[in-house]
């Protein structure tokens, strides 16, 4: 790796400043930006400067300068204004060596998941979580030093190595508001609990730290400009069921899709074949892997834990499915605007045999209110473009099997 392949790429519309360090020479488009340092700088530099446009001293700064994509008093963030002049302005030094390294979450792809599995990631996720919070808090008092917010001896009281876990609701500015009795929607918005005393689990050493930082956003304006709401990072993520579920589904999809099942051999040519719902989970039945994935997922997402596989392919496949017909997929303004695309695909076609160009007009792009089902638009989108896994087909399934019949 050389220090040319360095980029810090950022979101072009965010809400909080989340910047990353690219070291494999991606390219990014219009809507990842990216920050690029002279030639021959080395890593820590740009992992120095990495820390200091992700901590809280950064927000409040690109806030100001920034144009609010959304209304000013509400949770949504800014876009940022490129110019490497405002970026170069942020310039103390100092380094990042106080925040070592996170380790990785386990990885759960190496087995099928079991119940154990899946609550120990789910515990080993909020201990990192928790770490990474505590990180933060390290890098966004280092940078009020770095700034001179601090004097010497504010900067003393205010530092440990002694880091214990830090879960939401556990900030220094979070105990303030907990206490302020301000009116604030903070806590529920992220699913925190407010918590009005500095945790008694913590080492004595960071009990102290914590306390001379809430004496500090008491009685320090310019701190308590800035630990606030609106500059703090959120670490925000779904809830865990959500994601579990998600997961669980996918994986069960992904069996779903296996090639082997979709094409059969005919007179030496391989040729796709549709399946009913109730004909793909009996060729899945006997997959003791596929059998324990969706008993999980049944658990999470259907509320049961004896529900037939079918049933649970059925659940898994809902959203998964475009039917093969516009008649079957639109309302009434979806099919006028279907016939206006398909006026200007004859055109086109007409336009390749003759070679002489038609004044061709830009049919209507469709919307959520032209689709039958949500899942239909959220599948095809604006200009009807087939990303779903399974393509299905409404009424053609046999007489003895009413299941959906897909491709």
């Amino acid at each position: 790796m050389t220090a040319c392949q360095l980029a810090t790429a950022f979101a072009f519309v965010p809400t909080p400043n989340h910047f990353v360090l690219d070291r494999s020479g991606k390219v990014f488009n219009r809507s990842a930006p990216v920050i690029k340092l002279p030639e021959g700088v080395s890593e820590e530099r740009h992992l120095e400067l990495l820390g200091l446009l992700n901590c809280s001293v950064a927000c409040c700064w690109l806030k100001q300068v920034s144009r609010a994509k959304a209304a000013a008093g509400s949770d949504a963030g800014c876009k940022m204004r490129s110019g490497r002049s405002a970026m170069s302005s942020l310039a103390p030094s100092f380094k990042t060596s106080r925040f070592p390294n996170l380790s990785p979450l386990p990885s759960a792809r190496a087995a099928v998941p079991t119940r154990e599995a899946l609550d120990e990631a789910r515990g080993a996720q909020e201990q990192i979580r928790a770490r990474m919070i505590a990180l933060q808090e390290e890098l966004d008092w280092a940078t009020y030093g770095a700034y001179g917010l601090l004097t010497p001896a504010e900067v003393t009281r205010t530092t440990t190595s002694d880091l214990p876990e830090v879960s939401l609701g556990q900030r220094a500015f979070e105990i303030v508001l907990a206490t302020s009795n301000a009116e604030t929607a903070w806590f529920e918005r992220h699913g925190s609990t407010p918590v009005a005393k500095i945790p008694a689990h913590w080492p004595e050493e960071y009990r102290k730290v914590a306390q001379a930082r809430i004496d500090l956003i008491e009685a320090n304006k310019t701190i308590r400009l800035i630990e606030r709401p609106e500059y703090k990072r959120r670490w925000s993520i779904e809830p865990w069921e959500k994601r579990e579920s998600a997961a669980l589904r996918s994986g069960l999809l992904d069996a779903a899709e296996r090639e082997e099942l979709w094409f059969e051999e005919q007179d030496g040519y391989t040729v796709p074949r549709p399946l009913t719902v109730n004909q793909l989970a009996d060729a899945l039945r006997h997959d003791e892997d596929v059998q324990s994935v969706a008993a999980l997922y049944a658990a999470d997402h259907l509320g049961k834990r004896d529900a037939s596989l079918a049933a649970e392919l059925a659940a898994a496949i809902e959203a998964e499915h475009v039917p093969y017909a516009a008649a079957l997929r639109y309302k009434d303004s979806g099919l006028r605007k279907r016939a206006q695309w398909e006026q200007v695909w004859e055109q086109q076609r007409e336009e390749d045999r003759t070679g002489k160009r038609l004044d061709s007009k830009v049919p209507p792009k469709y919307t959520s209110a032209d689709f039958l089902k949500n899942s239909y638009w959220s599948n095809r989108g604006k200009l009807d473009v087939p990303r779903e896994r399974f393509i299905s087909y409404p009424g053609a399934s046999p007489e003895s099997d009413t299941s959906l019949l897909l491709g």
